[in-house]
């Protein structure tokens, strides 16, 4: 239970025993706080929250390595047109205020990848998968 190696399965199996205790554990949950307005409505920021949350590891990977390289900027690119036309849905039909809240996290994010690729577009930052030294002849 080190927090340290959370998302750092051991195997399969624990990965989808630990999915089906949290996916049993809030279904209960649900279904007992099913009528407290509370409680649904941080339920559904959690989620609205986590989706906006999906770009951030990228960023934190792409400032840790001071670069974007092989990173798929169209990938990003469709990220935020899709984030914005979401968003702006939210905002035209009024939609509660964690969606576009959260919209405009997740475009936030979006933008400052973005930023990142014109910063660190000179840096080309070798990542565990590229090797740093010179070939030999």
């Amino acid at each position: 239970m080190d927090p340290a190696f959370f998302w750092q399965w051991t195997d399969f199996l624990s990965y989808v025993e630990f999915i089906g205790s949290f996916a049993l554990i809030v279904g209960v949950l649900t279904f007992l706080f099913i009528n407290n307005t509370i409680y649904i409505e941080l339920l559904g920021f959690a989620a609205v929250f986590t989706e906006a949350m999906l770009g951030a590891p990228q960023f934190i990977r792409n400032f840790q390595n001071k670069s974007t390289l092989g990173m798929s900027k169209k990938m990003v690119g469709f990220w935020t047109c899709g984030d914005i036309f979401k968003t702006v849905y939210f905002i035209m039909r009024a939609a509660p205020a964690q969606f576009w809240i959260c919209g405009i996290l997740q475009v936030s994010i979006d933008m400052s990848i973005f930023l990142q690729v014109f910063l660190y577009r000179k840096n080309v930052a070798a990542g565990p998968w590229i090797s740093s030294k010179p070939a030999l002849s």
